[in-house]
């Protein structure tokens, strides 16, 4: 999955897609660098092997043409700016269900969307779910993992490799 493009990214995306259409080739995945993630929650802290989207090039391409997900796994895609409330994540060539959490500056959980895949193969076609809330960071994993982890608005995410404490009872 992706993040929705600005007009500037849409015109050098279209610029690269027409190009790669011309040799008759499809749009080849970035390479991520891998990282453990930690959730904090009131209970429990969740320590989450992902995936590090960090560029332009590995946000655009985000989880896009991907069957499966580890169980525990996701993709963070981290931003150099805060990201207006009105930009949000698309699910173009997205083959697969998704939680997506939208994480703002000081690493809360800001909101918790459920984003279907699209299989159209118009980009027209596949909604931007817009995070409607100002997100410096947005976390992706398969449909149903926040909810089974009881992870929650107002819960924190800490920087990438950051250690994971386990809390005692």
């Amino acid at each position: 999955m992706r993040p929705r493009p600005t007009c500037r990214t849409v015109s050098s995306s279209l610029c690269l897609t027409l190009a790669s259409c011309a040799v008759g080739s499809e749009p080849q995945p970035p390479t991520f660098e891998r990282a453990t993630l930690c959730i904090q929650t009131q209970n429990q802290n969740h320590a989450i092997p992902v995936e590090v989207a960090s560029t332009p090039e590995q946000r655009a391409f985000g989880l896009m043409e991907r069957t499966w997900l580890a169980a525990d796994g996701g993709m963070i895609f981290l931003y150099p700016a805060p990201q207006p409330k009105s930009h949000g994540l698309w699910m173009y060539r997205t083959r697969i269900p998704l939680d997506a959490a939208f994480i703002g500056e000081d690493g809360k959980i800001l909101r918790i969307q459920f984003m279907q895949p699209c299989l159209s193969p118009d980009q027209r076609d596949c909604p931007v779910y817009s995070a409607g809330v100002e997100y410096r960071m947005a976390l992706e994993v398969n449909w149903g993992f926040f909810e089974q982890r009881d992870i929650r608005v107002g819960d924190v995410v800490l920087p990438p490799n950051s250690p994971c404490p386990s809390i005692s009872q």
